[in-house]
């Protein structure tokens, strides 16, 4: 006699339990992901990988950036947007600027409270009309004016005492300022407080 085994998968009647442990291994898997890829980032930064500079469709890379971030923002309860003034292809790495992106969308996406914004826009240049910034904006804390050109070094965070309720190493916009340099680009911030 053969045995048969079955595996029943019950939609819709989970426990509050459950629910909270499934939350709990997502933003688990996130964490280790935003890990894995900085570990990624901190071998792609060194001074003998160079660029690999192709034409690269800038808003179609921030519409994948944004899409990424969407069920983080959505379940957050933060409005997500992308607006694109510039279309056209520029010589970038494509792998890299997706990691940017993904970066500094992710970072708004979790520094906004709900209720709160954020927006994509792939900016033009006025002589050329194309692409030729991407500027991130959020609804979020804000950075102190004397902290806004450390949270480029690695390691620091603009919260860094003991109860700060967010979470990281303080190693992700140091590596994508780098990434940016290595194709020509810049990753500032301004902020208002």
């Amino acid at each position: 006699a053969q045995q048969r085994t079955s595996v029943h998968l019950r939609m819709g009647n989970q426990r509050a339990q459950d629910l909270m442990m499934l939350e709990s291994i997502r933003s688990s898997g996130e964490r280790l992901l935003d890990l894995v890829e900085d570990l990624f980032d901190v071998t792609d930064r060194a001074p003998e990988k160079p660029a690999t500079l192709v034409p690269v469709n800038v808003a179609a890379a921030a519409a994948t950036a944004v899409r990424h971030q969407a069920a983080a923002a959505a379940a957050k309860g933060v409005s997500l947007a992308l607006i694109v003034d510039g279309e056209g292809m520029m010589p970038l790495d494509a792998a890299r600027l997706l990691r940017i992106l993904r970066k500094l969308v992710g970072n708004a996406v979790k520094f906004t409270p709900r209720g709160g914004s954020v927006v994509v826009a792939v900016q033009a240049d006025r002589e050329t009309g194309l692409p030729s910034s991407v500027v991130v904006r959020d609804a979020g804390i804000g950075i102190p004016a004397e902290l806004q050109e450390s949270i480029f070094d690695p390691f620091v965070q603009a919260d860094v005492g003991l109860k700060r309720p967010y979470e990281g190493v303080g190693l992700g916009l140091a590596i994508r300022r780098d990434l940016a340099r290595g194709m020509g680009g810049t990753l500032t911030v301004k902020s208002k407080q």
